[in-house]
């Protein structure tokens, strides 16, 4: 049977990733676009949750300016960005 995705293992690599919380899949996926150069990837959190998560050395600032270009475009209210150990809340402009 496989793994929840609460039950796999979290590598080394895995724990320093830059994670944006998503509150869809699609909109997750449309974020991911907008973050390629970095490995970006949709992933399933658990409980129907989505996130998308990228290489940490993706440079902040380029991030967090294209999460709240994101935010904006799509008329969400906020979103949790998770990078280098802090939460970063964003909220639509």
């Amino acid at each position: 049977m496989g793994e929840s995705a609460q039950q796999r293992r979290v590598s080394p690599l895995d724990a320093h990733l830059i994670r944006i919380d998503a509150p869809s899949a699609l909109l997750g996926f449309l974020l991911a676009l907008r973050l390629q150069g970095h490995d970006a990837r949709v992933v399933e959190t658990g409980d129907g949750h989505w996130s998308v998560e990228l290489s940490p050395d993706a440079p902040r600032e380029w991030v967090l300016e294209r999460v709240q270009h994101w935010l904006d475009d799509e008329a969400l209210g906020q979103v949790d960005v998770h990078m280098n150990g802090e939460t970063h809340t964003l909220t639509s402009r």
